[in-house]
């Protein structure tokens, strides 16, 4: 085992947990994400997040296309939220 520092160790745990997260959240991604919205394949994606740090970092960015715009507007949507919202809270 090599002779690192105390801090250098807490270092190296706290990056090992980073590339961890990512790349759980970016398998889960992939799985959730429609194909249609994917920019590759999603066996391509899947192959490229086991590349260490990269591949999960490079899903995130360059991996999905926006979604696509509804037809209704905020303010529809907002109203008929809040109008639920207090049909759930009040009845």
């Amino acid at each position: 085992m090599p002779d690192f520092s105390p801090t250098a160790w807490v270092i190296i745990g706290i990056l090992i947990a980073v590339e961890v997260v990512l790349f759980v959240t970016a398998l889960i991604m992939v799985s959730r994400t429609p194909s249609e919205r994917l920019t590759l394949p999603r066996v391509a994606w899947l192959l490229l997040c086991f590349v260490q740090i990269i591949g999960p970092i490079a899903f995130f960015v360059l991996g999905r296309k926006p979604a696509p715009i509804e037809d209704t507007t905020l303010a529809q949507r907002r109203t008929s939220s809040v109008d639920s919202t207090i049909d759930e809270l009040y009845g």
